[in-house]
Formats: structure tokens, C-alpha cells, sequence
């Protein structure tokens, strides 16, 4: 009989939300292939600088929007999201950059 420690996505979530979850466990969550997981890591101010990297790659318009509003987003991060195809997503970032 085997065992399963698959977590449901609303376990998930609550982790990515949890202000106690260490930067570690949110570079998983950033893969989660639930959307909201990956919204609610791209939201946080803590999110590693590597994590914000790879989700201002993302498909998703929802966490490109958590991105470009973290205020804790860097330049390089911004720069990445200024090039956007989302119009919104790349207004936003240019004015943080102070390109627009």
C-alpha cells in the first residue's frame, strides 16, 4: 500500500499565504501548476529574488500583476516584466522603472 503526501491545493495556498513559510518551501510553490498558489508567492515581499525571476516568466496575467505590484520586485525583475506582451503588465513596470 503506498502512502501519499500530495497536499490539496487549498493546503497549498494557505502555505503560500502563511507569513512562516520559509523562502525555501515558496521556490516549490512557484511551480505549483495551481495559478492562485502562484499569485499568492509572487504577492509576498519576501518572495526570493530567483522566484520572482522565474514567475516574471509566467503564462499567467495574475501573477505577472502580483509581480509587477510587489513593491519588493526588483529593477531586474521589472525590466523583465516591462517587456510584457500585457499591456497592463508592461505600463506598470515602466512606470516603476520611471520609463514610461
Amino acid at each position: 500500500m503506498a502512502i501519499s503526501f500530495a497536499r490539496s491545493k487549498g493546503e497549498d495556498l494557505a502555505r503560500a499565504q502563511d507569513p512562516s513559510t520559509v523562502p525555501a518551501d515558496l521556490v516549490t510553490l512557484a511551480m505549483h501548476k495551481s495559478d492562485a498558489v502562484r499569485v499568492a508567492v509572487a504577492s509576498r515581499a519576501d518572495c526570493p529574488m530567483a522566484t520572482m525571476l522565474v514567475l516574471a516568466q509566467d503564462k499567467d496575467g495574475g501573477v505577472l500583476e502580483a509581480l509587477v505590484h510587489n513593491a519588493s520586485a526588483s529593477e531586474t525583475v521589472l525590466q523583465m516584466l516591462a517587456d510584457s506582451r500585457r499591456g497592463a503588465i508592461r505600463s506598470e513596470a515602466r512606470r516603476r522603472l520611471g520609463t514610461v
